[in-house]
């Protein structure tokens, strides 16, 4: 019965009348107020988004990431001939450290990418001091970790000229895979539309791919789910980013899971905001941890709370116990960007925040379907091993 329920929105998806790939590619539109296009993956939609702007301005080559974010991005970057500059991060929103950041600009940048490390707000405005677009260089926001929140009443994903999401596992709004690509001017229409349909066309698996990963995501990712088969899926948990990914058009079976899904996803998203301000509000004032503050203005909707230790060896007791208690938490990115690829020729020792965020940062679920006494038990468990490391250290 669980299955069938897993399955149901991919299931009812086959009925004619469900909403088609096109009814979900306006609805985007619709929802975001901007131009949209549907890609098989995110890393696809931002691979396309930069070859066109690179065709626009080829003289620049550059494209600044943060150091603390998915390395994948570099697979992206290289794919398209494009130099990897990284920055580092602050350690109050884990957006750029700005004065980092005005050091990596020169008339080589061809874009920026703004990242909501997992969906916490950043503000364009806080790089107004760069005047980015009077130099030419476009900023894109990546909103794969933000899908839902806001900024004010501008939502995520309408901050900048140009943004891209994931709808991949882990994600607000979870088809398994999947990428949507936002625009403000539909004078690049063309130009991305011309992109896309050159893609070849998806294997002729692909429809049974996709019920196979949605199934498994949405049912390992249900909290009792999670606890039971832990041990197993932490053979599956990849170590290092992907090196490549494939370029293709999107599944149109994905396009229509995602147009019945829509709504029932919002609705789920106010449990979230529920579920992330309980733990925030509990854990605000125990030293020992730190914790994001977000732009005064905005609403997020977290996919992880992240909880920043002072001490490591807390972060790690804390780990422990909570998947003993059968809560998915994590490190997250493991390592920052530069770990990844010592090729890119920075020092161990090189974006010290992005390295500090990394070696003590621990990530907790916030899932719509955690009950209260999920968070309890969860907020227990920190408070705990914050106590008890005090009491070693005091020696009682």
């Amino acid at each position: 019965m669980k299955l069938f329920s897993i399955s149901a929105p991919y299931t009812r998806s086959l009925i004619p009348g469900y909403p088609s790939k096109e009814d979900f590619i306006s609805l985007m539109k619709e929802y975001f107020s901007r131009e949209a296009l549907l890609f098989s993956s995110a890393k696809t939609a931002l691979y396309i988004l930069l070859r066109v702007l690179h065709r626009r301005s080829p003289e620049k080559n550059e494209v600044i990431i943060p150091a603390y974010t998915d390395a994948g991005l570099v697979s992206v970057l290289r794919r398209n001939g494009l130099k990897i500059v990284l920055a580092d991060i602050n350690l109050k929103d884990y957006g750029y450290d700005i004065e980092d950041l005005q050091k990596r600009i020169n008339e080589k940048t061809l874009a920026v990418i703004l990242v909501h490390l997992f969906g916490i707000t950043q503000a364009p405005e806080t790089l107004s001091s760069l005047d980015l677009k009077e130099k030419g260089i476009y900023l894109i926001e990546d909103f794969a970790q933000g899908f839902g929140g806001y900024l004010g009443n501008n939502r995520l994903g309408t901050l900048c000229d140009f943004s891209f999401t994931s709808f991949g596992r882990g994600k607000n709004l979870s088809l398994g895979t999947g990428g949507l690509l936002l625009f403000k001017s539909g004078m690049w229409s063309y130009a991305l539309e011309d992109e896309l349909k050159r893609l070849p066309s998806p294997p002729f698996y692909a429809p049974f791919a996709d019920l196979l990963r949605y199934q498994l995501i949405h049912f390992f990712s249900r909290p009792g789910n999670y606890g039971f088969f832990n041990p197993l899926l932490g053979f599956f948990k990849a170590s290092s980013p992907p090196l490549s990914f494939p370029l293709r058009k999107p599944s149109g079976r994905v396009a229509r899971m995602g147009g019945g899904l829509f709504h029932e996803v919002l609705r789920s998203q106010l449990r979230v905001v529920y579920n992330q301000n309980f733990i925030y509000q509990s854990l605000r004032n125990i030293e020992g941890i730190g914790l994001f503050e977000p732009p005064a203005e905005s609403r997020p909707v977290l996919t992880r709370f992240p909880v920043l230790f002072n001490k490591r060896a807390e972060r790690l007791k804390a780990q422990r116990a909570l998947k003993r208690a059968g809560f998915d938490s994590s490190a997250f990115y493991i390592k920052p960007v530069h770990h990844h690829f010592p090729d890119l020729g920075h020092s161990m020792s090189d974006f010290p925040k992005a390295c500090y965020l990394a070696s003590h940062l621990l990530t907790i679920p916030v899932h719509h379907q955690l009950a209260k006494d999920d968070l309890l038990k969860m907020v227990k468990i920190i408070k705990e091993v914050i106590s008890d490391q005090e009491q070693v250290e005091r020696g009682e």
